[in-house]
């Protein structure tokens, strides 16, 4: 087994670990998750590595040296084993191209922490903060992740991630059941794995388009839907093929047909 350049976590670099450490996951109370990835230059997320506590231990997860994820997915997709992750809308994305499989049961920490009163869209930082009192630094965020070896740094901050979450996990739980809520996180959780796998239309996204009348919403997703077949084929940001502000003049100006506009 490798060890990460660090004593915070296990590193996991192999199929046949990963095959090892899935079977153990599988007696486990829950998965807290995380993961980190680069995107700057690409439409899909390109994974660097993927966090995981099984509440007792912490493992560091690359996906640039394994190749056969089964295990793994078989495991995210057990319906007895909670999935706790923060503010997950982008390790979804992760996990769906890695994997080709969405974490469930999902139990996402920052919408139970609005529920229980604590705040809206905390960031992981100052939930850990408000719950447990520990001041957790971020100064990795802009890593790259791609890079091998990772350093000691990268490692120790990617293991911070997912180190907490079993026990915020554990105490918002007990906050939700005394409110009454457990089913409001639960119900909402499914909505954002269902909304997800329905993908919003893009032109909902784009700034100010509530300005536009009907027409010009029909012309601006024609060109949004246009433009997300071009970037995920090209495999580049979708501004990189036509920003959302040219999007919205053309559609102020509703062009007879989508020829016109991309011929």
């Amino acid at each position: 087994m490798t060890d990460a350049p660090t004593d915070d976590a296990i590193y996991i670099d192999t199929n046949e670990q990963l095959q090892l450490f899935s079977e153990q996951w599988q007696q486990a109370p829950l998965l807290a998750l995380d993961t980190e990835f680069i995107r700057t230059d690409t439409f899909y997320p390109i994974a660097g590595l993927l966090q995981l506590s099984d509440g007792s231990q912490s493992y560091l997860i690359d996906p640039l040296t394994i190749d056969q994820w089964g295990p793994l997915s078989d495991l995210l997709t057990d319906k007895d084993i909670p999935k706790v992750l923060h503010s997950c809308s982008e390790d979804l994305e992760v996990f769906e191209r890695l994997l080709g499989v969405l974490p469930y049961p999902l139990f996402d920490t920052q919408i139970a922490a609005a529920m229980v009163g604590l705040g809206f869209s905390m960031s992981y930082q100052r939930l850990v903060d408000a719950m447990l009192g520990v001041h957790v630094e971020k100064g990795e965020t802009r890593s790259n992740w791609l890079q091998r070896p990772l350093t000691a740094s990268q490692c120790h901050y990617a293991a911070l991630d997912v180190e907490h979450l079993p026990t915020i996990y554990s105490q918002l739980c007990d906050l939700l059941h005394e409110k009454g809520r457990l089913t409001w996180i639960e119900q909402e959780c499914d909505a954002m794995l269902s909304a997800f796998r329905g993908s919003s239309p893009y032109y909902k996204k784009v700034k100010s388009s509530w300005k536009l009348s009907p027409k010009q919403l029909y012309v601006l997703n024609e060109l949004t839907c246009w433009r997300e077949e071009q970037a995920q084929v090209r495999n580049v940001p979708r501004g990189r093929v036509v920003k959302d502000k040219i999007f919205f003049d053309i559609s102020l100006k509703s062009p007879a047909t989508l020829n016109s506009v991309v011929s």
